[in-house]
């Protein structure tokens, strides 16, 4: 069950405040409520361009949690797991370029709290509930299932686009960094989750190829059966973040091991994607 409560303000036409509570309330075996403030303040440096600051706390109750191959599963605040909470901290600067183009850049910082993974010791520390007549074992209880963490994310996102005219489409890049602490892993120092990218560019240009070779670069095109559009993206990523064995031991008695480097230290090479299309 949710709610949300809104008021925006204009003291002058250069300012916009708008503030906000969201009320929630989750059960399962146990019950979570939450009323988390939102707030924005927007100003209008000039026609063109504006300044806005926001910030806001957001709770979730369903977390994904990655497995090591299969896809990722999704689990449920409960007695043992704490729902996750999220502040968020966001500055943007937006400004309009000549009548055609348009600039968005924001710089944001976002504080995680209660996030969970798959405890690694979990075969040593997870019971049975019961047993079936058949000797097979059921597990009811995700108590020390999953491991506690908190990580934090900043960064840099940058947007120009282009809306109007024969050729239009947008190109962005982002530059970022999230870091999580465990309890228990990687001797309890920051290491970046497999989902992290330190760089991300995204291009993407749509075309209607009878206005181009009409010299209409800059009209709206005109209402037509017979226009032919050209698609094409362009996506460019850092690689994924892996944990790689720094060496290994092979002794007389079992088990033998490896010994692993600090979390996720190397990167997998980086990954470009070129799609087009025509329609």
């Amino acid at each position: 069950m949710s709610a949300y409560l809104s008021l925006a303000w204009k003291p002058t036409p250069l300012w916009e405040i708008e503030g906000g509570l969201r009320f929630e309330r989750y059960e399962s075996d146990s019950t979570f409520t939450h009323v988390d403030p939102r707030l924005s303040i927007k100003y209008r440096l000039s026609e063109m361009s504006s300044l806005k600051l926001s910030g806001g706390v957001y709770h979730q109750y369903m977390s994904s949690i990655q497995r090591l191959i299969l896809a990722s599963i999704w689990m449920s605040a409960d007695k043992h797991n704490q729902d996750s909470r999220a502040t968020h901290l966001i500055a943007a600067y937006n400004r309009q370029l000549g009548s055609v183009l348009s600039l968005e850049t924001e710089v944001y910082y976002k504080d995680y709290k209660n996030i969970y993974i798959f405890n690694q010791n979990v075969s040593a520390q997870v019971s049975p509930s019961y047993y079936l007549p058949n000797g097979n074992p059921v597990y009811s209880s995700s108590e020390n299932v999953f491991t506690r963490g908190d990580g934090r994310s900043y960064g840099l996102e940058i947007l120009l686009r282009k809306d109007v005219g024969a050729v239009t489409g947008w190109v962005s890049y982002a530059l970022s960094r999230t870091e999580y602490v465990f309890d228990g892993i990687n001797q309890h120092d920051q290491f970046v989750p497999r989902q992290d990218r330190t760089s991300v560019v995204n291009l993407v240009v749509n075309g209607n190829v009878n206005s181009i070779f009409g010299g209409r670069w800059n009209q709206e095109p005109p209402k037509s059966t017979s226009n032919w559009l050209l698609g094409l993206n362009f996506v460019f990523t850092t690689g994924q973040p892996i944990t790689v064995p720094s060496s290994a031991y092979y002794v007389n008695t079992l088990p033998d091991w490896n010994n692993y480097n600090t979390g996720t230290d190397e990167d997998l090479p980086n990954y470009k994607l070129y799609p087009g299309a025509i329609d």
